[in-house]
């Protein structure tokens, strides 16, 4: 006889029964298995409603409605550089914190720090985050913190997001509709890859592009670009809509 059964995809408990609220963590939004639906159809939907959920999760932990514990990090510090470096993360829950900046010896999230885990949404405030950070992560939601100062690089390479949010005290990076940009918006850093819609108008205070701010696109058909920025193809990484095309206002 088949048993339904149910998994919280942050803490990763597992239930014979829909609790809606997980005991352990305080998730809203349990669903069944997702690998227990045949239907790809159904799939799709059933991720598209956890990964909201999940991103509900993460507002109420950023915002401190909800408690949640910061992630065990591997650091090593290099006295000769001055800097400290995050190596990695535990990563063994769908939301993870990485928390740890210092403006006398600065705190760099290294590349893959979330390699080959379960993370789907990363709150992350170091000083500064190499640009290759999120190779082989399965993240698809982040956080920028206030202290977030710089990319290094200058942009994502291997990076698959949805939702893209930073806190408004940064001094240095903004989100807009999930997308990144600096602070005064004359720079977009990255569109994510995994937006659902099919079009998108640059706002016209932008003046220039991050190499690959497109790039690896699923949905997008139309980029509408401003004639009085600098676009060049290099901030096109690849577009995986036949039907892409740009159109300059």
């Amino acid at each position: 006889m088949f048993i339904p059964r149910f998994e919280c995809p942050i803490c990763y408990n597992r239930f014979d029964t829909n609790p809606k609220v997980c005991p352990h963590c305080g998730y809203i939004g349990i669903q069944q298995y997702i690998y227990e639906f045949e239907n790809k159809e159904q799939n799709k939907i059933v991720e598209r409603d956890e990964l909201f959920n999940i991103l509900k999760f993460t507002k109420a932990v950023y915002t401190k409605k909800i408690p949640f514990e910061k992630d065990v990090l591997d650091i090593v510090n290099d006295p000769t550089e001055n800097a400290t470096y995050v190596m990695g993360a535990a990563g063994n829950r769908g939301l993870s914190i990485i928390d740890l900046h210092n403006d006398a010896t600065p705190v760099i999230a290294e590349d893959g720090i979330l390699a080959f885990e379960h993370t789907r949404a990363l709150i992350i405030n170091t000083d500064r985050i190499k640009n290759n950070f999120l190779d082989e992560s399965q993240v698809r939601i982040l956080f920028f913190g206030p202290n977030v100062k710089e990319l290094v690089g200058g942009y994502f390479q291997r990076a698959y997001l949805k939702y893209i949010f930073v806190d408004s005290r940064n001094r240095h990076f903004s989100s807009e509709n999930n997308v990144l940009f600096n602070k005064n918006k004359t720079r977009l850093i990255l569109y994510p890859s995994l937006k659902n819609e099919a079009e998108y108008r640059v706002p016209n205070t932008v003046k220039e592009f991050s190499p690959g701010a497109f790039r690896f696109l699923e949905n997008l058909k139309t980029l509408y670009i401003p004639k009085s920025s600098k676009f060049t193809d290099k901030a096109i990484g690849n577009a995986i809509n036949p039907d892409f095309k740009i159109i300059f206002y």
